[in-house]
């Protein structure tokens, strides 16, 4: 009796062994491509000794219930497609003839559009440290340009040399580097930009984007079209600090 027990004990051990160790055989770092075939047109060889590999696929069966496939793959982070980062070439606007480039000197600006007069263009002073400089504004039909000797100190340039701060447009007559003007909508300024920040200052609503302390600025009116457009760099006497304290998603 004890003896046709123990051969009972014993098969059912060796049914159970053949049995793990063909399923872990099986399925095991197989792709679904090889289980299809392996399951209609591959013979299954049994073998009642059972492997390292098929001893730790029972273990994880009968802790987890079904094993499943492993990944090894990192997610991966979609960023945006084609739009190039802002550099020092987008920081100039032109009309097709004249072409004003941000921080450069304004005794070699030169275009064909009367300046208005001013009763007075000093804007005024600003300092930085001990250090005092002068700013002045300029006015043209399409354009208004700031002008200022700030950081000449530091950047090894003569008190009495003006360069040109910021560039204000006023019409759709100049076009920014990647041709926006005014009376665009914010869907192509994103689209040729990116997000940008959006900023509210004093009821206005502006998109903006920075590179080191130059700054391109794109004035949005109510039906989100460009009302004006401003470039600017750390020295501009109208510079925007303050209106840089609010950033919030592009859309309106």
């Amino acid at each position: 009796m004890k003896s046709r027990v123990a051969l009972g004990i014993l098969l059912v051990i060796g049914f159970l062994t053949v049995s793990c160790s063909e399923k872990t055989d099986d399925n095991v770092g197989s792709t679904p491509l090889e289980n299809s075939v392996s399951s209609g047109k591959m013979a299954t060889t049994t073998n009642t000794t059972t492997s390292p590999k098929a001893t730790a696929q029972c273990e994880s069966t009968a802790d987890q219930g079904t094993s499943s496939p492993i990944s090894t793959t990192e997610p991966v982070t979609q960023e945006p497609i084609g739009i190039a980062s802002l550099d020092l070439k987008d920081f100039a606007v032109t009309d097709g003839k004249t072409t004003i480039l941000l921080d450069t000197p304004f005794k070699d600006f030169q275009t064909s559009e009367a300046e208005t007069p001013l009763d007075n263009n000093y804007v005024g002073e600003t300092t930085s440290g001990d250090s005092v400089y002068k700013n002045y504004m300029h006015e043209y039909a399409d354009f208004d340009l700031y002008t200022s000797n700030a950081d000449y100190d530091t950047k090894n340039r003569s008190f009495d040399e003006y360069f040109i701060t910021q560039i204000s447009l006023k019409t759709a007559a100049f076009k920014t580097a990647r041709g926006i003007s005014v009376g665009v909508n914010l869907d192509d300024i994103v689209r040729l930009y990116g997000s940008g920040n959006k900023v509210e200052s004093e009821g206005s609503t502006s998109v903006v984007y920075r590179l080191n302390d130059m700054q391109l600025s794109f004035d949005m009116d109510d039906a989100q079209r460009v009302q004006s457009i401003t470039l600017n760099s750390g020295g501009s006497a109208s510079g925007s600090d303050e209106d840089q304290a609010t950033a919030t998603d592009p859309a309106m």
